[in-house]
């Protein structure tokens, strides 16, 4: 069993109007390989509420990037989180890391900013701007949502807010060190997390006080081959051996130097070369149970293989034994901003008939995946220019094993806002027409989707036409619930009102049109129904785990208790009442 097996698909850059405190796991496109082809590893320890129904993520991540500086966790180890950073990259661009990995650049502007400092703009589409003020404080700001900003002071985050309805948060550290003390939550005037260091300056504890629970992080002498180059080979070298998670989980690692050398391939534009190199080795096991392991090349760390299969990578900027490493254009790269704009990953499974293939090249805006059990292929091109549709998918081609040539499945046109107007595919024609705060999608001419914006109470309406007679209708707040009204040649059919983050399965209210009720909600995975019959008679029904069925209640005080706490709990809405 592998450590970790992700298979999704990495975007070039992450949309920023997402929050950008969660964590991505498309940064891991295949495997434990991440996008430049280096082992890579995310340990999710704490999920911080931001009071707006969305969550801060914090994880632990072990990669064998060489260019990633020891820090407070060690050898190959850091939390992302906090290696937010802004850097200057000329005179007129700045590059914003954003927490939890995203990267943006932004372009100087000639509007001044707060208290008469700089502006720069977001390059892809300026909907974020960065405003360098004189004293050398950083603020990002959303500029089309209130209050979503991070603010960095010497090189720092030390401040940052979702939007109006999230809370504000303060970050402290331990002097001028990178290093975290806290994570503190200004709004609610509570401690969200807490740094504790041993004597070596190493993380071995984060304390949890709103959940009163905590982290504990073991280290040991770190065996492996040596590669960094921010590290001397004369230190003793310390890597995580243990993480205690605050669900009692243990996971243990073990790191070793491989004697001889193995055989790593890599992928070049004119064939495939094998090259015999020294090998290093992370074990792991969960629960005092072995998980599995990664090999990867000591001198680049280029990942080689896991418990689940061989890798082959083509990364001509990083790679050394690459042949094309010294091809001009990725030293330009490498003299201008180090970062890959070429980029292959290759992973074969013994169980598969062909490798799992990623693949991606900037400079064009192109993506290309494999399926490994067909080997059919489908590439996505992006609209790779600045403005408001930068990144946005122009036109995604798909290409059989048996194929010759790319076919189509399906093209996008942009309007000058960036909206989708028009999408062809084999099947049809999709087009989209935006009338004030409506939006109305046709298929091949007939209406099958209408959206609106109510601008007071900012609920969003959705409308599904199945056909000339049947209409869903959805309804969307800023709050996580929606509801669902069903009509069928314009009469009442029924009525559903879902909870936040509950399956479309899991109804918490449902109305049909002879004016019955019912009502929802679950307790450890069971289902407890409240029906209100038309003449307002009650009837419970509850899973009973003694005798192992569903039973039903009819004592009206049990009735009304349940139904008083359930309506107080402000999960139903005032309407059904």
């Amino acid at each position: 069993m592998k450590l970790q097996l992700i298979t999704v698909f990495l975007l070039f850059v992450a949309h920023v109007s997402v929050a950008q405190v969660s964590h991505s796991w498309t940064q891991i496109p295949i495997g434990n390989a991440d996008k430049n082809g280096f082992a890579r590893l995310d340990k999710l320890f704490y999920k911080m509420p931001l009071g707006n129904n969305k969550d801060a993520d914090f994880f632990l991540m072990f990669s064998t990037d060489p260019r990633i500086n020891m820090g407070c966790t060690g050898m190959y180890w850091s939390i992302p989180f906090f290696n937010s950073r802004v850097v200057r990259l000329s005179e007129s661009k700045y590059e914003w890391q954003s927490p939890n990995l995203g990267i943006y650049i932004f372009n100087k502007t000639k509007k001044l900013g707060k208290g008469g400092g700089t502006t720069y703009l977001l390059n892809t589409n300026g909907k974020w701007k960065l405003n360098m003020l004189r004293d050398g404080t950083i603020h990002i700001e959303d500029t089309q949502t209130v209050d979503r900003y991070y603010i960095y002071r010497k090189g720092r985050l030390v401040t940052f807010r979702d939007g109006p309805l999230s809370d504000i948060f303060k970050i402290f550290y331990n002097g001028d060190v990178l290093f975290p003390h806290s994570v503190y939550n200004q709004t609610q005037t509570k401690e969200e997390l807490q740094f504790i260091y041993n004597k070596s300056g190493l993380l071995f504890k984060i304390s949890l006080p709103k959940v009163h629970k905590f982290v504990y992080i073991n280290y040991e002498d770190c065996g492996t081959h040596l590669s960094n180059p921010h590290v001397s080979s004369k230190e003793k070298l310390k890597s995580i051996s243990s993480i205690m998670f605050i669900d009692g989980t243990k996971e243990e690692y073990r790191y070793t130097a491989e004697k001889l050398k193995k055989n790593r391939t890599i992928l070049t534009k004119n064939g495939d070369i094998k090259e015999k190199v020294l090998v290093n080795r992370l074990e792991s096991k969960v629960n005092n149970t072995t998980k599995g392991f990664i090999e990867w090349d000591a001198e680049t760390g280029i990942i080689i293989s896991d418990a689940g299969g061989d890798y082959s990578i083509r990364n001509p900027l990083l790679d050394k034994i690459n042949t094309e490493y010294n091809a001009p254009i990725f030293k330009t790269d490498r003299l201008y901003n180090n970062r890959t704009k070429e980029s292959k990953i290759s992973y074969k499974k013994p169980e598969n008939k062909y490798p799992e293939i990623w693949e991606y090249n900037s400079r064009n805006a192109v993506k290309v995946t494999q399926n490994p059990h067909t080997g059919t292929q489908t590439r996505t091109s992006y609209i790779g220019i600045s403005g408001n549709a930068s990144m946005k998918i122009r036109k995604i081609e798909i290409k059989a094993r048996s194929d010759k040539n790319w076919q189509l499945s399906v093209m996008n046109t942009y309007d000058a806002l960036g909206r989708k107007i028009r999408s062809i595919s084999p099947n049809g024609i999709k087009e989209y027409k935006f009338i004030g705060n409506d939006k109305f999608i046709y298929f091949n001419s007939a209406l099958i989707r209408s959206e609106h914006v109510d601008k007071k109470s900012k609920k969003l309406t959705v409308k599904l036409y199945k056909d000339a007679d049947t209409i869903l209708e959805y309804i969307y707040s800023e709050h996580p619930n929606y509801s669902l009204i069903h009509r069928k040649n314009n009469n009442f059919v029924y009525y559903k009102e879902y909870a936040y983050r509950w399956d479309e399965s899991r109804i918490k209210y449902k109305e049909l049109s002879d004016h019955s009720k019912y009502i929802y909600q679950y307790i450890n995975g069971y289902r407890e129904t409240l029906k209100i019959f038309p003449d307002g008679t009650k009837e419970l029904t509850k899973y009973n785990p003694s005798i192992n069925q569903y039973i039903n209640i009819k004592d009206k005080n049990l009735i009304d208790k349940w139904y008083e706490k359930i309506t107080n709990s402000n999960t139903i809405n005032n309407n059904i009442h």
